[in-house]
């Protein structure tokens, strides 16, 4: 009776119905298109933390990947390899590493939109994740992103409903969450910025004398801590990637670029919808700004903007660099601000016209949906293929090879890690010296990835009556006019 009761008082709450049709819709999508591209090649990312996955199974490659280890964090390498003790290959692993994060996060999007606001914002924000073109195309490959924005979705929302009265499980459930969507992808840790500046405009000094904050945050961020004490004892340094980043940003230019990725990210639609949301953040916070600590929807106000400036800050100011991809890091401030806009608009109509509102709403969406799925549907077509010949033509030499052969090639070793699962041996400095690896090496790939120099392809031609024997082409074009790999059968 009571499980009836819960049900029919579950059904009778509209919202809840309206959230399960988005969260349907978004699932569809997203299976629509892992059907499409289950087949697609890895691109050079994937391949990394699918080779050092790789790696903490054989370890036969460690001294190769010393490089990779450094600077990409390491949860999405460790989750891959515990899927490929299980058999899990590359299908399973996109439908639990990204395709179910994936969709999880709409529904996070509605409880962070709810808690901060209202229903209505909560609804608005989902269909506009469930529809999003950047969210749907990293979902459809195994990288770092939709993941690491998931676990900081979960993240956010135990925080807001911690954060007025410090609860010590809440508090340690989003610190730890944080600190695995930071190990999932360093930059998500910005959000803790956000979070340690929010707690004191709510609770100024008295936020240091608050156990329940020291305990829990403790608590929450163990893995960053044990991942520091790792990389003193293997690196000497307890967070090496830093250095790398520096040294590249040092010399660089502001990054006002990444600005133009916003309108990129969400169009033009929700573009318009944002700015006006935007305008009335921005309006209702001077006006209240004396009462701000009393007025809930400014404290949200406040805390998304934190999100949103924080990041673009050190995108442009501190590494001077970035993709759109990295920009979803303030997707929650991107989707909750153009559902303000769209329902400021909304219910300005709705004063007039119920009906006229409710058109209005579905025009919104419809066009939004259209433009976001035309642009997902155009990019996940064209990308499909891309570098699909060096998947077949690695694939081809795990089928021909033993498995104590060889590859020789020239920035091929991730793919060669990954797809080959053989040991490597890459060119020599010295092109003449090529003869000298004959014996340590079975097969030798040249590859569009990087062009090779003169000297290497007159080498090439020189001993192919000798010591190289062509063994398989593969093309980028059915024509067959545009080599993509080419692999040479090493005599002995």
């Amino acid at each position: 009776n009571k499980t009836k009761e819960r049900l029919k008082n579950w059904l009778d709450n509209k919202y809840n119905l309206y959230i399960v049709f988005i969260i349907f819709i978004g699932t569809i999508i997203r299976v629509y298109y892992f059907i499409i591209t289950k087949d697609q090649a890895h691109w050079w990312d994937t391949l990394a933390y699918g080779s050092l996955a790789k790696d903490m199974i054989y370890g036969h490659w460690s001294n190769l990947l010393i490089h990779e280890n450094t600077i990409r964090p390491p949860l999405l390498p460790i989750l891959w390899s515990l899927l490929l003790r299980l058999n899990i290959g590359d299908y399973g692993a996109i439908i639990i590493l990204e395709i179910i994060p994936s969709i999880v996060s709409i529904y996070l999007i509605y409880l962070i939109g709810r808690e901060l606001y209202n229903e209505k914002i909560g609804l608005l924000s989902a269909t506009i994740l469930s529809i999003s073109w950047i969210h749907i195309f990293y979902t459809m490959r195994i990288m770092t992103d939709v993941t690491s924005f998931f676990l900081s979705l979960l993240s956010i929302y135990f925080f807001i409903k911690t954060y007025e009265k410090i609860n010590t499980k809440m508090f340690a459930l989003s610190i730890l969450f944080l600190s695995l969507a930071t190990l999932m992808r360093y930059s998500h840790g910005l959000i803790g910025f956000c979070y340690i500046i929010f707690l004191l405009f709510i609770h100024r000094s008295k936020l240091f004398k608050e156990r329940k904050f020291w305990i829990g945050g403790i608590l929450g961020v163990t893995p960053i801590l044990m991942f520091f004490i790792i990389n003193i004892l293997v690196h000497g340094s307890f967070f090496p990637a830093v250095s790398s980043y520096a040294a590249d940003s040092t010399t660089k230019p502001f990054a006002f670029y990444v600005l133009n990725f916003i309108p990129y990210l969400i169009l033009k639609i929700f573009l318009v919808s944002f700015i006006i949301g935007s305008i009335i953040v921005l309006l209702e916070t001077i006006s209240t700004y004396d009462r701000s600590l009393e007025i809930k929807k400014m404290k949200s106000n406040l805390f998304l903007l934190l999100i949103f400036f924080i990041n673009l800050i050190f995108f442009i100011f501190i590494i001077k660099a970035a993709e759109d991809r990295y920009l979803i890091i303030i997707f929650p401030t991107l989707l909750i601000f153009s559902s303000l806009g769209i329902n400021e608009v909304y219910m300005h109509i709705k004063k007039n016209s119920r009906k006229l509102a409710t058109l209005f709403l579905i025009i919104i969406i419809s066009f939004g949906a259209y433009s976001n799925l035309t642009f997902a549907n155009k990019l996940i077509e064209d990308k499909k293929t891309s570098y699909l010949p060096l998947k077949d033509a690695f694939l081809w030499l795990k089928e021909n090879t033993k498995e104590n052969e060889k590859i020789l090639g020239y920035y091929t070793g991730l793919y060669t890690i990954y797809y080959t699962e053989r040991e490597i041996e890459n060119y020599p400095e010295n092109f003449s010296e090529l003869s000298s690896f004959y014996p340590k090496a079975n097969y030798l790939v040249v590859t569009s990835l990087h062009e090779q120099s003169e000297s290497i392809n007159n080498y090439i031609q020189n001993n192919l009556s000798k010591n190289l024997s062509l063994a398989k082409v593969f093309f980028f074009d059915e024509a067959q006019t545009q080599p993509a790999a080419i692999i040479y059968k090493i005599a002995h």
